[in-house]
């Protein structure tokens, strides 16, 4: 699992940043069920302020169903990207990605810092 951010500014005083969750697939199992290879994403993006204090936290749950040939390319691609934003002002922030791949039974957590001047 990798975690990128960046941020882009409205104007001097807001922005929105933006959180990159990238996750190799090769990495994952899957569960054949009716033709497809399926799982269950669950992707918690949390948005700290310089103090700690939470301030936004979004929770996405991601159904995966691929055929067969889907499966394929999507392994020689190598990654799978899910992005997350949040609006913000201006300062140092601290975002916390945790994802838990159901099949699998796992979690895995990154933390990255942002400052927007």
């Amino acid at each position: 699992m990798e975690l990128h951010t960046q941020f882009f500014k409205a104007s001097e005083k807001e922005a929105t940043i933006a959180a990159v969750c990238r996750l190799d697939p090769r990495q994952m199992q899957f569960r054949e069920a009716d033709g497809r290879n399926n799982n269950v994403l669950t992707i918690l993006s949390g948005l700290f302020d310089h103090n700690g204090n939470l301030i936004s936290a979004i929770e996405k749950a991601v159904d995966i169903e691929m055929k067969d040939e889907t499966m394929a390319k999507l392994m020689n691609a190598g990654t799978l990207a899910f992005r997350t934003n949040f609006p913000v002002a201006t300062g140092s922030y601290t975002i916390r990605l945790v994802v838990r791949d159901k099949e699998a039974r796992v979690m895995s957590a990154l933390t990255g810092a942002v400052e927007i001047q």
